[in-house]
């Protein structure tokens, strides 16, 4: 019995020096309690290390590609102007030849509009032979009427003789020459001549700033009621 009074005396003296020093521990400032745990047989748990953080790379920035030169557009060479070539000049005779001839025949139609500048060399044989006719055909009433008759002219040749051409022609001539009694009334004109006739007529002309002009023509051959030009 003295025993177990001595024991429970010093176990209660433990208890108090502990509760004492406790009191006095600067922890209970911080407000931590501290628990002395008795050992333990179990294994502490495993610590996982952590998985690196995978960071994920930045998508690749696009650098867009250089652009591609492009060739400019290809401008075609400019096109040269058309070149009208130069008549020679033997076309060029018989061109102003064909131009005079049908000026003459438009005074038989109508002498009050003749340009006798278009057809001869003023002065000219040829110019006064035409001023004389119209006037002569003018004071009889005498006119030729479009689509009465024809005159085809055929050039058989063309030759030069110092600043002079001379073309030889053959020309059918089939119109017909009418009195005009009334210049208002066609349907009382009088057929004068209707005969058909041929001639060859060597023409010179000459040059002038314009052209070529009639100088004077002389007759070769004459065939009234046939055509000399056939063949």
């Amino acid at each position: 019995m003295q025993v177990r009074c001595v024991l429970l005396a010093g176990v209660l003296a433990m208890l108090a020096g502990a509760c004492s020093s406790n009191d006095s521990s600067t922890e209970l400032d911080l407000g931590t309690v501290v628990v002395t745990a008795p050992p333990s047989t179990v294994e502490p748990p495993t610590t996982t290390a952590p998985e690196p953080t995978t960071t994920a790379p930045s998508p690749a920035t696009t650098i867009p590609a250089p652009p591609v030169p492009t060739d400019p557009p290809t401008t075609p060479p400019p096109t040269a102007p058309a070149v009208t070539p130069t008549p020679s000049k033997e076309d060029q005779v018989r061109a102003d030849f064909e131009s005079a001839r049908l000026a003459r025949a438009h005074c038989t139609i109508d002498p009050t509009t003749c340009d006798y500048a278009a057809i001869a060399i003023p002065g000219s044989p040829m110019d006064v032979q035409t001023r004389e006719v119209v006037a002569q055909r003018s004071k009889d009433n005498l006119r030729s009427k479009p689509g009465f008759g024809d005159v085809q002219v055929t050039i058989e040749s063309v030759g030069y003789e110092g600043e002079s051409a001379f073309l030889t022609i053959c020309a059918y001539d089939t119109v017909i020459l009418f009195d005009i009694a009334d210049q208002s009334n066609p349907d009382d004109d009088i057929v004068v001549n209707d005969s058909n006739d041929s001639y060859r007529v060597r023409w010179e002309l000459r040059p002038t700033a314009g052209g070529w002009l009639l100088y004077e023509g002389k007759s070769l051959q004459h065939l009234t009621g046939g055509d000399l030009c056939v063949g």
